[in-house]
């Protein structure tokens, strides 16, 4: 009956009909030939910074190496979203707006409590996959033990940062030290208490060289911030070295580390797996990584990142129950 209606018309009614029947079809979300989605929907890769355009920058090719490389899973391109605080990312993991995030140790675990969010992998910046937290005061000072540092101050950076805050946070609260929240470096320290200061509070720009400056010049008595920053002239200058030294160090802990939304399968999840363990491999994933604030490689997570992780989620609740709960 339709090839003889189609034979009664004119070649263009012909096309008009065609047109018709296929509008009256449903949509259909595969292509017929290579089952792939054909609406394209971006892979994201989630960051938490107030430096939006930078991450963006630096991120955006990773984000679409990896793309390209799950198209079968229905995404066409990369995209970057950078948000400032915790709760907006774990916000955007839980609704699966978010496909990955790579983030330090303290953030990971707040994500993952308040998503569900997915361990993926160990990331390598600068050839290093580990750092610790050191505490320092100046040469010249009366501080010779973490004793010494009842009614002194010491400086953090900021909340969110592992190795300027809750690390040497919960070596001292394991400790048994009492640790007392002020808002300048001018108000006094209660008895028996350590004072501490975040320089983000009172700093318009803060970052590491503000807190080894701040001991130099005596503004406070201590600060805090990883190994790494302590070898890097930018964050600690020849000239302050060379007058402060070091007090206490604590054990290493992987720097960065990935996570997948939780709304990922797991077969997806392995693939991703696959594709960052061999990135550093292959001349596009190379170039990729490199971009990724200077990223070496991923790696898997062995027992020891495995023990350390379990250790800091315990001090994570020593250092919310004992200290947070007092800020807020």
């Amino acid at each position: 009956m339709a090839a003889f209606l189609l034979s009664r018309f004119s070649s263009r009614h012909c096309l008009l009909l065609i047109l018709l029947l296929a509008l009256t079809r449903p949509l259909q979300a595969y292509d017929v030939h290579n089952e792939e989605p054909s609406i394209k929907r971006p892979f994201v890769i989630g960051a938490i910074s107030n430096k939006a355009k930078k991450h963006i920058k630096f991120t955006s090719p990773l984000a679409n190496y990896l793309a390209t490389r799950l198209s079968h899973y229905g995404y066409g391109q990369g995209k970057v979203v950078v948000v400032q605080t915790i709760n907006e990312m774990a916000e955007l993991l839980r609704t699966g707006q978010v496909d990955l995030v790579s983030e330090t140790l303290f953030s990971v675990l707040e994500l993952q409590e308040k998503t569900g969010a997915k361990l993926l992998l160990k990331r390598w910046k600068n050839n290093a996959d580990a750092y610790s937290s050191v505490i320092f005061v100046r040469k010249d000072s009366n501080i010779s033990s973490l004793d010494d540092l009842r009614g002194k101050i010491i400086a953090f950076e900021d909340r969110a940062s592992s190795s300027g805050y809750f690390l040497p946070v919960t070596m001292l609260l394991s400790k048994g030290y009492e640790l007392h929240s002020l808002s300048s470096p001018d108000q006094p320290v209660p008895e028996g208490k350590i004072g501490y200061v975040f320089a983000k509070d009172i700093l318009k720009v803060a970052n590491e060289i503000s807190i080894s400056s701040w001991v130099y010049r005596r503004v406070v008595d201590a600060g805090a911030f990883s190994n790494l920053n302590w070898d890097e002239d930018e964050d600690m200058p020849w000239k302050f070295r060379s007058e402060i030294r070091i007090l206490l160090e604590s054990d290493p802990y992987p720097r960065n580390l990935l996570l997948a939304r939780p709304s990922m399968e797991e077969q997806e999840r392995n693939e991703i797996k696959q594709i960052l363990l061999t990135a550093h491999t292959t001349k596009k994933g190379k170039k990729a990584l490199k971009r990724y604030q200077k990223t070496s490689k991923f790696e898997e997570l062995d027992k020891g990142s495995l023990g350390t992780l379990h250790k800091a989620s315990t001090l994570k609740t020593i250092i919310k129950t004992q200290l947070l709960s007092k800020e807020n």
